[in-house]
């Protein structure tokens, strides 16, 4: 330890003149003493070099203490300089000595607070909003499960979701809105944006009304920035990742509405957004079905309802039996 510097930056904090920097720099110092004796003989043998005549001046203790642990349990005596007669020289020493012990081993062993998670899961059939500690929104589609933390503290605002989700980003400034979803991570400051990603799906989206959007595919680093009416589509299965133009970003978000909205959409991805609207298990029977697109809007309908135009449109049927239904056809080319 640069005893020299020590001596400077402790003399500096016991007549109250030590910046903030310089009470950083005294407590990394603090931290090199491996051992408690060895703090004690360095706070007497600097004690010892200040003469029992000369002028003290008490730090604010109250104000350390609050500073460094949050709470005010020490109270500080009035911020005077006092003469320290030389027969309560070394009693004053201990007291001192003691009581900075007390602060410091508070400062060096505070625990560090827990974060309290929430997790929620919305039933299938049914959609869920909700509102974070920092006024941001969220609707949950249903099947969705989201996990976030009950306040944002740190320099970033993070959640983990799993389904899919419409976003309305407060806007804060230096601290991030990050979304985790499986293979997919999208950042903003402050916008408006739905996130696609049931861990089960075949593709993943992106799409922005609203602000601008930096959606990142975690495993390969890719990264792509997304405005309003654009969408970013990762397939998990050929690992393709690209940006794309859409006609209305307000149609993908129809579901917050009650809307199933299918445009030149595959027909397995129509058959997930049903069972997740209806809680019914939907399957196809012929992987050549994957191959049909269609494109509708539906509002208000039955299960039932819904399958007859699908498999009128795609030249296919479908059976209905309890929480199953399966779409069989040859299928498209």
């Amino acid at each position: 330890m640069p005893d020299h510097r020590f001596d400077q930056l402790f003399n500096l904090y016991t007549q109250n003149k030590a910046t903030e920097a310089e009470i950083a720099e005294l407590f990394a110092l603090f931290r090199e003493l491996p051992t408690e004796n060895q703090l004690n003989h360095a706070f007497f043998s600097l004690w010892e070099k200040t003469g029992p005549e000369e002028n003290i001046q008490q730090p604010d203790w109250r104000q350390l203490y609050q500073q460094t642990t949050g709470t005010s349990a020490l109270q500080a005596n009035a911020q005077k300089t006092k003469r320290l007669p030389s027969a309560w020289y070394y009693a004053a020493a201990a007291v001192f000595t003691g009581v900075f012990l007390v602060i410091l081993f508070s400062v060096l062993h505070q625990p560090k607070q827990r974060e309290m998670y929430i997790t929620y899961t919305v039933p299938y059939t049914t959609t869920k909003t909700l509102v974070f500690a920092d006024g941001s929104k969220a609707v949950l589609n249903a099947g969705t499960t989201i996990k976030y933390p009950k306040t944002f503290n740190g320099k970033t605002r993070e959640v983990t979701l799993d389904g899919e989700a419409f976003f309305q980003v407060v806007h804060l400034r230096n601290k991030p809105f990050i979304v985790h979803s499986g293979r997919l991570q999208t950042q903003v400051l402050g916008t408006s944006f739905n996130v696609d990603a049931y861990a089960r799906s075949a593709s993943m989206k992106v799409t922005v009304v609203t602000g601008k959007v930096a959606v990142k595919e975690a495993s390969g680093g890719r990264q792509l920035m997304l405005t309003s009416n654009q969408e970013a589509v990762l397939n998990t299965v050929k690992s393709s990742f690209k940006k794309v133009l859409i006609a209305d970003a307000e149609n993908k978000i129809a579901w917050q509405d009650g809307k199933l909205v299918f445009e030149d959409a595959p027909l397995d991805e129509v058959a997930s957004q049903l069972s997740l609207k209806f809680g019914v298990q939907t399957t196809l029977s012929n992987p050549q079905l994957k191959n049909c697109r269609i494109s509708a809007v539906f509002q208000h309908k039955q299960l039932a309802q819904i399958l007859t135009v699908i498999t009128k449109l795609t030249n296919s049927g479908f059976s209905l039996q309890g929480n199953k239904a399966v779409i069989s056809g040859k299928g498209c080319n």
